[in-house]
């Protein structure tokens, strides 16, 4: 279930393949002229290539009861990388369409709208976005409609002021889901000199080896200081982490279980010890060995069963409700409730075998107790 929130690259990203960083003092003019000259690279291997220049800038809504100014991220993109991105909405302010082609196409015709990323904005009314800090007050992410959102920007180093409005909530299964992404038009009309694009973004036609021809960017861009990552491989490094961390929890939990067959056994040899007259008796009105053994495994089996029947059922009930906890919070609509059968199957048969191997030498002990021993035992 924790798995399941981690989406595919291509959706996370919004359909890009590699990450070009440039160093903003040696920009590229023009980069699919300069791929052109390139002999290393194919302009045909890359079927779309957008740019943006990431800012950090303080926000505050307009008609928020906090007008504290609160730090956040800013993506000034240019046409390309607009049109060419795959990121869904959540929400879409009311006059400005219902697809992302008409909210993206009015970012670029009209000077002064910008989209947020799905963790800029609270959850619902009382809570938070978890880790985030979101800087807007209303829309709330379950919202089913939104209006305009007045906001203003500012420029922490030189206090210039710049008034935007809001016209969209991205999905938060994006990257950079607390960012916001405006026209890189707006610098350009509102700054005197030029602003260079510091980010690029690849999306690579079919059959072409992403990790290659980032290699072979960073190569050929090196004057400009380029340095190139694999959106995917990235992406695997972080939920590599979050993996490894559910994995330790698993291997807690299966320490438990080891511990609790490992108990299974000392309490059968304790009966054994505690109730050997009950043995001698049994013996002596003719029950054999193997009856005696029997018994004790069955016994055993009985709570180990029982003990299967209640552990399965209290995690599948404990899963289903953190799943709805962690959904209704955060937001995460990727994630899946699912059992896993086969491996839970395979878990609870290894435990029982194991359970019975724990006490079979004790019910081998008891099997073996004499009549007479047993009887003088006190």
């Amino acid at each position: 279930t924790f798995g399941s929130q981690f989406a595919g690259a291509e959706v996370v990203t919004g359909g890009w393949h590699i990450e070009a960083h440039v160093n903003a003092r040696t920009p590229i003019e023009d980069i699919r002229r300069s791929i052109g000259d390139e002999p290393d690279l194919r302009i045909d291997d890359f079927e779309a290539i957008g740019g943006y220049t990431w800012f950090g800038l303080q926000a505050r809504q307009l008609d928020g009861e906090s007008q504290e100014w609160r730090e956040t991220g800013v993506r000034a993109a240019d046409y390309e990388f607009l049109t060419a991105s795959n990121y869904k909405f959540k929400l879409i302010a009311e006059g400005y369409g219902t697809t992302a082609e008409e909210v993206w196409q009015a970012l670029m015709s009209r000077p002064g709208l910008a989209v947020v990323g799905g963790q800029a904005v609270s959850t619902s009314e009382g809570s938070d976005s978890g880790d985030s800090d979101p800087w807007l007050e209303k829309p709330y992410y379950k919202d089913e409609n939104m209006s305009v959102v007045d906001v203003e920007m500012r420029e922490p180093r030189t206090g210039a002021l710049v008034h935007l409005k809001v016209i969209g909530v991205l999905d938060r299964i994006h990257e950079n889901s607390w960012s916001t992404i405006v026209s890189k038009s707006i610098l350009d009309d509102a700054i005197p000199f030029a602003v260079p694009i510091t980010n690029y973004r690849f999306r690579l036609a079919d059959g072409v080896d992403a990790k290659e021809t980032a290699r072979n960017i960073e190569a050929s861009f090196l004057d400009h200081g380029v340095d190139t990552e694999v959106l995917q491989e990235e992406l695997e490094k972080e939920a590599a982490g979050a993996r490894a961390f559910f994995r330790l929890f698993i291997g807690f939990m299966a320490l438990g279980l080891l511990v609790g067959v490992a108990g299974l056994g000392v309490v059968s040899t304790r009966a054994v010890v505690e109730r050997r007259q009950q043995i001698g008796v049994l013996r002596a009105i003719g029950y054999r060995r193997r009856m005696i053994q029997l018994s004790f495994l069955l016994e055993s089996s009985f709570v180990s069963l029982l003990g299967i029947v209640i552990g399965t059922t209290l995690g599948i009930v404990l899963g289903w409700q953190a799943y709805n906890d962690i959904k209704e919070d955060e937001g995460i609509d990727t994630i899946r409730f699912g059992i896993p059968w086969i491996q839970i199957g395979v878990i609870l048969a290894v435990t029982y075998v194991a359970s019975l191997l724990a006490t079979f030498l004790p019910a081998r002990q008891a099997s073996r107790v004499y009549p007479a021993e047993a009887l003088r035992y006190e």
